[in-house]
């Protein structure tokens, strides 16, 4: 699957983020409303921009009461603030997961890259065999941590440190 640059989400979080469904996010873009940067991509200000563009131009038309008009407004204020402590939410896990990955990777390569000169053959094999077992736990603590992370259920953590 296609990761998504900075700045894009998927549309289909674009769309639940709206609380819409893929297909009407889809329309909006067929109508210009929404900009889909790359196949399956656009961003979140594109998306809340173009919906609430798309619930105003659908206030008042012909019978429609000055009360529907304000009801749309509602649902357009209420969007913009749900949109906006979701992705508030989702801000902070992303930043706590490239920052986990970082961290691991880190530890993983600078482990790899041990080299003690001067090791007799057993002693250097031994070495290698401990830095084996020590990045196979960094890559499954860095596993259960993204897991953590995506979930919210933290028992998994310390299940994972007493390993």
């Amino acid at each position: 699957m296609t990761e998504p640059a900075p700045g894009e989400v998927s549309t289909a979080t674009a769309a639940a983020l709206l609380q819409i469904s893929p297909r009407r996010l889809r329309q909006l873009a067929d109508e210009g409303r929404i900009v889909i940067h790359r196949r399956g991509f656009t961003t979140l200000s594109s998306a809340v921009r173009g919906y609430l563009r798309s619930l105003r131009s659908a206030g008042p038309v012909g019978g429609t009461s000055p009360a529907a008009a304000r009801g749309h407004d509602a649902k357009a204020a209420l969007t913009r603030a749900a949109t906006e402590r979701r992705r508030a939410a989702l801000t902070p896990r992303a930043e706590a997961e490239g920052a986990l990955q970082a961290v691991a990777a880190t530890a993983v390569a600078r482990l790899r890259a041990v080299d003690v000169p001067g090791l007799d053959q057993a002693t250097a094999r031994a070495l290698a065999v401990e830095v084996a077992a020590a990045v196979e736990r960094i890559e499954t603590a860095a596993t259960a941590a993204s897991t953590a992370l995506a979930t919210g259920d933290l028992a998994e953590l310390d299940k994972a440190g007493h390993a």
